[in-house]
């Protein structure tokens, strides 16, 4: 797998890092977080903190030595080995958008509901996409038992990709269901802690509050040192200040809870430092998932994660078009440009998504897969070096010469990125059968449909995974 790096856009300086730092210390320790969690707080309170009812406060001390202990550097393990990512520096990759709950059907073009058919589709074809790393768990199946949507939500996913899956749970009674189908594909729970195929995303609850569910399934993930991602989605104006700056502390402080939460259960434990925060549109009431603030917050908060050396768990590619347009195509190149150019770890919206994180589409899928090559190809930059340099060519060439049919332009035709879809022929060869993007796309994600299979769960584990799924509904 080709690795790309960020590290090209400093939006804050060291210093205005400890700034930021030192204004979320004051929040921790003085105001605190909410917590809802009978067994987190007493988690909290026997490591060392305050408590006073179900408020924690965090001690800057406290904080320091517990960032002190979170492993810089996660492994993304994936079921065949061959899509394992190290997560560690400033390495970016890329994942598709989760969580929605519409998606605009393959064969009507029509909005519908998400079903536990399309979270299989869409794995089936983020595993035929070369660029996107790993999947997320892409909608909500609205045809199963709301109870069990988290279970049958993971067994569509595994079973349709070996690449890393990341997702949610419903508390901590789908966390042991889904740490038991996990283990159930890998050969045992302590294979599984060896090489977690999974993540969970933690979800706080903005401004300030940490959820039960979230916390119960968190603590169960630590201690089998599974990948956290400690996600905060605050709005600006709504749950957060409506300022970038104050956003962003807010935001701070909200994750680097969690990470605290996470290091008392299991020191060393794997957490990601995760941002989802944008602004609001108070004309509308509604978030602005496509703006410059999207960007701005994400890469400030990449950049504070770079501080704490904690893995980066950020958000791009979003936008509030409904439609795949002009609009779109502006919006999730900007706010994917700016997070990946700093250097997030993981870029989890990159793939699909549309009117914010409400619909999925699956033509917007296979053309994020073009632009994120596009965002790679910036990424890996340039490799000044005197070889690199052809200078003896240039010399044969000469003066009015023609580069055309040397060796050499034979031997590096590949150098200039290539897209699939994109259009780049004459515009008479293109008038001969012409078709516009969208049309193209959805050709490819039919014939993926059509031809593509997955390498299979080992033999007996989805028949385990459904026995699961029944004790657990009982």
């Amino acid at each position: 797998m080709r690795m790309v790096s960020g590290g090209y856009y400093g939006l804050l300086s060291e210093e205005d890092c400890g700034r930021i730092h030192d204004a979320t210390a004051e929040i921790l320790s003085g105001t605190g977080v909410r917590v809802r969690s009978k067994r987190a707080l007493s988690v909290f309170r026997e490591g060392g903190c305050e408590v006073e009812g179900d408020i924690v406060k965090i001690s800057r001390d406290f904080l320091e030595e517990c960032l002190q202990k979170a492993p810089a550097k996660v492994v993304f393990c994936s079921r065949d080995r061959e899509h394992d990512l190290v997560v560690k520096d400033r390495r970016v990759f890329f994942g598709n958008v989760g969580g929605c709950i519409a998606t605009y059907d393959l064969e009507t073009g029509g909005k519908r509901e998400t079903r536990k058919q399309d979270i299989a589709n869409l794995a089936k074809i983020v595993d035929c996409l070369s660029e996107i790393d790993y999947y997320h768990i892409a909608c909500v199946p609205n045809d199963v038992d709301p109870t069990m949507a988290d279970r049958h939500s993971w067994k569509a996913a595994f079973e349709n990709t070996p690449k890393h899956v990341m997702g949610g749970v419903n508390g901590e009674e789908g966390a042991k269901d889904l740490i038991k189908m996990a283990s159930e594909i890998v050969g045992g729970e302590e294979e599984l802690r060896k090489r977690p195929i999974f993540s969970n995303i933690s979800c706080v609850q903005s401004p300030l509050t940490i959820l039960k569910n979230n916390a119960d399934a968190l603590m169960l993930f630590a201690e089998y040192g599974i990948p956290n991602m400690s996600s905060v989605m605050s709005f600006m104006g709504s749950s957060a200040p409506m300022t970038l700056e104050g956003t962003i502390v807010s935001t701070n402080a909200e994750t680097l809870s969690q990470v605290v939460l996470t290091q008392l259960v299991n020191q060393g434990a794997p957490v990601f430092y995760g941002c989802v925060s944008t602004a609001m549109d108070m004309r509308y009431a509604t978030p602005i998932t496509g703006g410059p603030e999207m960007g701005l917050i994400n890469a400030a908060c990449g950049e504070m994660a770079r501080h704490y050396e904690l893995p980066y768990y950020g958000t791009g590619g979003l936008t509030d078009s409904k439609q795949v347009d002009f609009q779109s195509g502006v919006e999730r190149t900007l706010t994917a440009l700016l997070p990946a150019l700093e250097g997030a770890n993981l870029i989890h919206t990159m793939g699909g998504a549309l009117d914010s994180f409400l619909i999925i589409s699956y033509e917007q899928l296979v053309l994020d897969n073009e632009l994120v090559r596009y965002i790679k190809r910036v990424l890996k930059g340039l490799d000044i070096g005197w070889d690199n340099f052809a200078l003896a060519l240039i010399n044969e060439v000469g003066p009015g010469g023609n580069f055309l049919p040397k060796k050499h332009t034979r031997d590096h035709k590949m150098e200039a990125l290539m897209p699939e879809l994109f259009e780049r022929r004459a515009w008479s060869k293109w008038n001969e059968g012409k078709k516009d993007l969208v049309e193209k796309a959805r050709e490819k994600a039919e014939q993926i449909l059509d031809t593509h299979h997955p390498k299979p769960l080992p033999v007996g584990a989805s028949k385990k995974l459904n026995k699961i799924i029944k004790e657990a509904k009982r």
